[in-house]
């Protein structure tokens, strides 16, 4: 044994990067750091015991709500769903207001002194401005987030979630600030590249990040060409990372993965969300152990 162990420590130059890498990970991984981990994994996925859990949705769309022990429901022209102080009235010193529809329905609660920007001071320092740039997101602020699974192949190749373009009247928006030469427009998504561009292909001159700006495309810096932040990647980890990925998704209700092409993404927000987190805590772990050295 002691000649095999001096064997691995001076042998090739690869296996004593591998012993190394053992060796650290033995240091910081033992037997009781392992014990104490699982248990504040346990204590984390235990649901409080002063909230009360109901499910909702079907499906994809299957969640459990934790709610305050005096969540009730309060009738205010339309029916609303408020936390109270316990006597039926909502917490002192928070105003609430109503956003999104259906699955995307939620009620804010904004501190009392909450104030709107002011729209005279913006457009004042609009006037008054040489060169603007307007960063908008897309899915969720320019259209709806309506991303769903596609396709569920092994190579993770058709990984994408099918979603739906900013409106006609949105991109008639865009248009009419970029035929102000003052003003540079981009369009900021996790999309890829080939999508957007067929998004907005009417919109001449708008800048596009792609893939949460890994590829960008601005006619002043790049022109009809798309620019790459790490034009060298190499993406042979998806096959590896997109079996180990679909099995969680398998164990985990309401879970998927999508594909943004230079990253994978194991989205759970339709899932439980205790149950989500753990799993995909789990998963960057094994994803770690599995593709180190990988970049």
């Amino acid at each position: 044994m002691a000649a095999a162990m001096d064997a691995a420590v001076s042998g090739r130059e690869s296996m004593q990067v591998a012993v190394g890498r053992d060796q650290t990970h033995l240091q910081h991984n033992s037997t009781l750091n392992w014990a104490e981990e699982f248990v504040l994994d346990l204590a984390r996925a235990r649901k409080s015991a002063d909230l009360v859990y109901s499910s909702m949705g079907l499906g994809n769309t299957y969640r459990m709500m934790g709610m305050d022990s005096h969540f009730s429901i309060l009738l205010h022209g339309a029916r609303k769903y408020l936390p109270n102080d316990g006597h039926g009235l909502p917490f002192q010193g928070l105003v609430y207001s109503s956003m999104g529809f259906g699955n995307t329905y939620r009620m804010m609660g904004m501190d009392s002194h909450f104030r709107y920007l002011d729209t005279s001071l913006v457009m004042t320092a609009f006037r008054n401005s040489r060169h603007r740039v307007f960063f908008f997101d897309c899915e969720g602020t320019l259209a709806p987030d309506q991303r769903r699974l596609a396709m569920m192949q092994k190579n993770g190749e058709e990984l994408f979630a099918a979603g739906r373009p900013p409106s006609g009247q949105v991109q008639r928006c865009l248009k009419a600030l970029l035929r102000n030469p003052k003003n540079t427009v981009v369009i900021l998504s996790g999309r890829d590249r080939t999508l957007l561009q067929d998004w907005f292909r009417d919109v001449r001159g708008i800048g596009l990040c792609a893939e949460h700006g890994y590829y960008y495309r601005l006619d002043k810096l790049t022109g009809d060409e798309w620019g790459c932040m790490c034009p060298d990647a190499d993406f042979t980890w998806k096959s590896v990372a997109v079996e180990l990925m679909l099995q969680y998704v398998k164990r985990t209700q309401g879970s998927f993965i999508e594909n943004k092409g230079s990253a994978l993404v194991f989205q759970y927000r339709d899932a439980d969300p205790d149950f989500g987190q753990l799993q995909a805590k789990d998963l960057s772990s094994h994803l770690r152990q599995t593709l180190n050295p990988k970049p």
